[in-house]
This record gives C-alpha cells, structure tokens and sequence, in this order.
C-alpha cells in the first residue's frame, strides 16, 4: 500500500502494432511510468519470449507479500530460493507469542502460487536453542521433484549443511538473524525424500539434533 492513494488507483493501456492489441494494467505505480512501459513495448519472437520468462524469477521475494497479514501482523520475508522453472519464499512475523508464516511459489509462467501458511502458539524460546528446527519436511508445491525443505537454524549454527544416501551433500544458505530469538531460516528444493540435515557450530562442531515444530 502507498501513502499516496492515485499511486493504487489502477491504470490501464491498450498498445497495439502489427495487427496485436495488448491490454496493460497496472497497480501501485505512476502515469508516466506506465506510459513509458507501454511507449517501450515491441513485438517479441519465441527467444525474446523465453527470455523475460526467465526474467520473471528475479522478482523481488520480498514484492511476493504484502507487508501485514489479513490481521494487519507483519510479516517479512525470512528465506527464498529458485530453480530453473520455479522461484519460492516464505514470510513470517511474530507478535506478541503467537507466530505467523505464509510461503508462494512464482513460475516462470508468470503466475503466484499460494502455497499455505498458518499461525501457531506459543513461541517458545528453547526452539532457538535446538540447532535444526524443520518447519516444513516436505511442501508439495508442483516443482519437477515436488519437495521444498524449510526450516531454521538454532543460535550459534554457523553452517547448515544437507546429506543423501548417495553420498552428494550441499550446504544450504542461511537468512540473516532476524528471526524470533535470533533463528535463522533455510530453504531448498530437496533432489529426494531420503536426506540428512547436519549444523556446524560457531566452535565448529557438527551437530545433527532436529526437532519438528508441532
């Protein structure tokens, strides 16, 4: 939402060259930035096509959610991450003790999946304390393995790393601490249902304790 209420006032053009007319709407922005959007339209082949599909999965996570829930609880982006065809990322906020959370997923078809989220009470400060918490085990989110593994490292993990039976293993980017009790979020999209989560610590032990939220 913006301060300024023309700027949610929707806008709407039709540009039209070579026999194609295009409808362009538009929320959230200026009149002289959506002419100028419309002015730079040109007919495009299945290359250039293919091109700014792909540029769809640069979408800001953040542009995902709106900053407050339903019940106007804030909610901020605490991981994401994106393969070839798909782009995720889950919010979250916590107020007062009960802890909120909501994920979508954008294709490079151009559409937001909703993807579930919920609330949960309370937030108890021994879940910081336990290296790795899985929030998610396994998301069903039509991705070409269909798992996405979400979860948050404890205080004091430096590192998170995930195994396979295989013997491949990858280390799997942390959030900042920014979390409810310093907590630190991780996602990935998971190449089978049979891994092992493992957690170095600042002193550089490996711990590999993992605990499910209710």
């Amino acid at each position: 939402m913006h301060e300024d209420p023309a700027l949610m006032m929707p806008k709407v053009r039709l540009w039209r060259e070579n026999g194609m007319i295009v409808k362009v709407s538009a929320l959230g922005l200026a009149d002289e930035v959506v002419d100028a959007f419309v002015r730079d339209l040109r007919p495009a082949g299945p290359e250039a096509v293919e091109r700014a599909r792909s540029q769809i999965l640069e979408y800001p996570p953040d542009l995902l959610f709106p900053p407050a829930d339903e019940e106007n609880r804030p909610l901020r982006v605490v991981t994401h991450g994106r393969n070839a065809e798909r782009a995720w990322a889950m919010s979250a906020g916590l107020q007062r003790r009960t802890f909120m959370y909501a994920l979508r997923v954008l294709s490079r078809r151009a559409k937001i999946v909703d993807g579930g989220g919920g609330t949960f009470e309370p937030w108890k400060p021994e879940y910081g304390r336990v290296p790795l918490t899985i929030m998610h085990d396994v998301v069903e989110l039509g991705l070409p393995s269909d798992n996405v593994l979400i979860g948050f490292a404890g205080t004091g993990v430096r590192k998170v790393r995930i195994s396979y039976s295989d013997g491949t293993s990858a280390e799997l980017p942390l959030g900042p601490a920014g979390g409810p009790g310093g907590v630190r979020w991780f996602s990935a999209e998971v190449r089978s249902r049979a891994f092992k989560l493992s957690a170095t610590m600042e002193d550089g032990k490996v711990a590999g304790s993992v605990r499910r939220l209710p």
